[in-house]
């Protein structure tokens, strides 16, 4: 038989969300938000559980662009300089100049990357 995945030795009998969060190593913020809200739905004050739900809603699709946003490659200055000289096409052109402009932005770091990918294969 297995272990159980969702079984947590808590320093005391009396536990918080914190203790939760730490007992199963959450470590995106926006995963930790939704879990607190989802814990206790419309029983942490001003807002009614429905509201806290759609809100848990809204911080995993968030926690979803976190993980994706720190599992995407980065390109260095280097790459995007090596890339511009190396491909002069109209696409590729917009596609570095969206990137440079939100570096962060994950799909466009991998869409980049790709075209660099294909150029150097040809």
């Amino acid at each position: 038989m297995s272990k159980n995945k969702y079984k947590r030795t808590v320093p005391s009998t009396e536990i918080d969300v914190y203790d939760v969060l730490v007992a199963f190593n959450v470590t995106n913020p926006a995963t930790a938000h939704a879990i607190k809200k989802l814990l206790a739905p419309g029983l942490r004050g001003s807002k009614d559980a429905l509201t806290d739900i759609m809100e848990a809603g809204k911080s995993i699709e968030r926690a979803a662009q976190l993980e994706n946003e720190a599992a995407a490659p980065s390109l260095s200055r280097d790459d995007i300089s090596e890339f511009m000289v190396e491909v002069e096409s109209d696409e590729a052109q917009k596609v570095v100049d969206r990137m440079t402009a939100r570096t962060k932005h994950a799909d466009l770091t991998r869409e980049a990357k790709a075209l660099f990918a294909a150029r150097a294969a040809t």
